[in-house]
């Protein structure tokens, strides 16, 4: 929030080199809420990620250059499907906590702004609609574990074989 506020670290480096003369709104703005959102969730992508490049064998890669694939077909078909079991962890890691997170959305985003956590906690806190609520809540965790149960399916193809 000291960041993104109108007298903030932002707007300050923004006005300080000359880019605007007024102060932009951030705070309350759906893009305050995925940058809070994001800088709050990053480390939890980057860690399977990087294991999954780390463990990478950089002779496939040279072994596809040697054979005349460009940069691009390289990352593709060899880079890309090794690695997609670290981006399948790293999107289930981001993705599971994201969905219910009410706290970074209520404080950065403001009452306009809506998600599902925030939709269940309203429910109970302010509504007091507890069934619903509740109701609610057994949806999100289906859905999120079906998702999960979905995304893990290709893994379990590849590490079974």
């Amino acid at each position: 929030m000291i960041i993104l506020r109108d007298n903030g670290v932002v707007n300050g480096i923004l006005q300080g080199i000359g880019l605007t003369s007024e102060p932009i709104i951030l705070l309350n703005t759906d893009i305050a809420v995925i940058l809070g959102m994001t800088y709050g969730f990053l480390p939890f992508a980057i860690l399977p990620l990087f294991v999954s490049i780390d463990r990478l064998d950089d002779s496939l890669v040279a072994a596809a250059r040697d054979l005349y694939a460009s940069g691009r077909a390289a990352f593709l078909h060899v880079t890309l499907p090794l690695t997609m079991p670290g981006i399948i962890a790293a999107a289930l890691l981001t993705f599971i906590p994201a969905l219910g997170d009410f706290v970074t959305p209520d404080l950065l985003g403001g009452a306009q702004t809506t998600t599902i956590a925030k939709v269940v906690q309203n429910l109970f806190l302010s509504s007091r609609d507890w069934p619903y609520g509740a109701a609610l809540g057994f949806v999100l965790i289906f859905l999120t574990i079906g998702g999960t149960v979905a995304a893990l399916g290709p893994l379990r193809r590849e590490v079974i074989g």
